[in-house]
């Protein structure tokens, strides 16, 4: 399994219910393809760079969860077709990542970062 963090922004008007719905909505495609979610960090309102369709601020939504290389795929086409969200952005942080351990992989990788760092 692999590592992913999506980071999505939707509309600043969109309502709580809507927010937690698109939440649950993720939550639901990350189990059914056997993920598993580590966390979700709600960042709240906060101002764009610069005007996405036709909105100055977004709420943001952070994902951390581990899945096969095609979920990350299945979740950023769902945020795609979801209309309150105006933007999104999923990355890659680990590869062959034990979903139990998670934390295990985050010290990894810290070490892995200071030792180039160091040589």
């Amino acid at each position: 399994m692999r590592r992913y963090e999506t980071i999505y922004i939707t509309r600043e008007d969109a309502s709580e219910e809507q927010i937690q719905s698109i939440k649950e909505k993720l939550q639901g495609i990350i189990e059914r393809a056997q993920g598993k979610i580590l966390r979700v960090e709600n960042w709240g309102k906060k101002p764009l760079a610069y005007k996405i369709k036709k909105n100055l601020k977004g709420f943001y939504v952070f994902l951390d969860y581990v899945g096969n290389p095609g979920l990350v795929d299945e979740v950023d086409r769902a945020l795609k077709h979801i209309e309150e969200v105006i933007r999104y952005q999923s990355f890659k942080v680990a590869d062959a990542v034990e979903p139990s351990s998670p934390v295990q992989a985050e010290a990894k990788e810290g070490d892995e970062q200071g030792n180039e760092r160091q040589g």
